[in-house]
């Protein structure tokens, strides 16, 4: 995951392990962001660095079965995006993929993307 302060990538903007917990994040990312941020600054993070998340969904899209959750399972932690993101987003883990429509993945790679 990449966890930033939106300022400069070479002074706020990490790449490093996250962990969420159940009063907040916690891991070797936040300590490292901790140094750079501004309390007025939002924290972005990254789900899917270095992936353009919506091409990435839109082609998956074209030749899938799969339900969404089970298809970004294999790239996000399970339980995080069954239990909060996709439900927070208002779409069914079990949505078949090639059935959601087009602004529906777009705003869910959105909010993967920070």
């Amino acid at each position: 995951m990449r966890i930033g302060t939106g300022k400069s990538k070479t002074h706020g903007e990490f790449d490093e392990d996250l962990l969420l917990t159940h009063r907040g994040v916690s891991g070797s990312g936040v300590l490292q962001i901790s140094s750079y941020w501004n309390t007025s600054e939002p924290i972005t993070i990254d789900l899917l660095p270095d992936v353009d998340a919506i091409e990435f969904l839109l082609e998956a899209k074209a030749g899938s079965k799969k339900q969404i959750g089970n298809f970004l399972a294999e790239h996000v932690p399970a339980r995080l995006l069954a239990h909060a993101w996709l439900e927070a987003q208002g779409v069914s883990v079990d949505a078949p993929l090639a059935d959601l429509p087009d602004r529906t993945l777009k705003a869910v790679c959105a909010s993967l993307s920070g």
